[in-house]
């Protein structure tokens, strides 16, 4: 975490800047980061939640696994399941750790990858951002229901 706090607020900068110059949302911006750009990517959506609306990590992990789950950005984990840089277990963690916060994320290892983005990898990330309907978004179709579980959302994925 040291090496990463003094980054982390010109990275916030430099994606609202491109976000004002594009004239694109906040939720409609997708952070892609792969190994250490991952890192930066999963601690940039915990530290600025809703800064983005998605988090492509791709043999990534937390630096420090959050207490507190986003509640405005989905994460999207992908690892090669024989990583020897950053091995698949810390995705798994993250995605144990944000399923006890109720965290909205995605989680794909490619059994026989190492660190890398594989076609297969490249595919589900494809999927996911085609396919998976953010946890806000259901919310806010159900009328933000407080009858609703959470966890029966999960289910959707």
């Amino acid at each position: 975490m040291a090496r990463l706090e003094p980054v982390l607020p010109t990275l916030q900068a430099a994606v609202q800047a491109a976000q004002q110059a594009v004239g694109l949302g906040q939720q409609a911006t997708c952070l892609v980061g792969f190994s250490q750009g991952a890192i930066l990517a999963l601690e940039l959506a915990q530290r600025y939640d809703g800064l983005v609306g998605r988090v492509l990590a791709f043999a990534g992990r937390y630096a420090t696994l959050p207490e507190a789950a986003p509640k405005q950005t989905t994460l999207h984990f992908f690892h090669g399941g024989l990583d020897p840089v950053i091995e698949v277990q810390h995705a798994r963690e993250a995605m144990q750790r944000l399923a006890d916060v109720q965290g909205d994320a995605t989680i794909d290892i490619a059994e026989d990858a190492g660190h890398e983005i594989n076609g297969a990898l490249l595919m589900r990330a494809v999927f996911r951002l085609r396919n998976h309907i953010p946890h806000r978004s259901w919310r806010a179709a159900l009328g933000q229901a407080p009858d609703m579980p959470s966890q029966g959302l999960e289910a959707l994925d």
